[in-house]
């Protein structure tokens, strides 16, 4: 159903679920991925990078934010031991299981703490 919806996979990487747990309780709303030739970034709060945790994000890099606390549910009803992150022709998913996330939005330019809904 996912590739119906937004397209086939172009990249793909896959985290243990409990790697990804940890890395947001750094964050308290937002959970930003960008996945580009096989590296992977996620960032939090003001684009604060959580992994890696060394690396410098530009202001112009685009990364997809996601409220932490839908990921969590994702997680929830996924159930999985692994998430993965995929980058499609229409969009950025989050996959756990048979749950599909969706809904992040660019930033830039939708950068605002107000964009994400909780």
């Amino acid at each position: 159903m996912a590739v119906e919806l937004f397209g086939d996979v172009l990249e793909s990487y896959s985290m243990e679920t409990d790697e990804l747990l940890d890395i947001m309780k750094n964050t308290d709303d937002k959970v930003m991925f960008s996945l580009e030739n096989g590296a992977v970034i996620i960032a939090g709060d003001l684009r604060k990078p959580l992994s890696p945790q060394n690396v410098l994000i530009p202001q112009e890099k685009v990364l997809r934010v996601f409220s932490k606390i839908r990921v969590l549910e994702l997680i929830a009803l996924g159930r999985q031991d692994e998430t993965s992150i995929n980058l499609r022709e229409k969009a950025l998913t989050l996959e756990n299981g048979n749950t599909v996330l969706e809904k992040g939005i660019p930033c830039p330019p939708n950068c605002d703490n107000n964009v994400v809904s909780k």
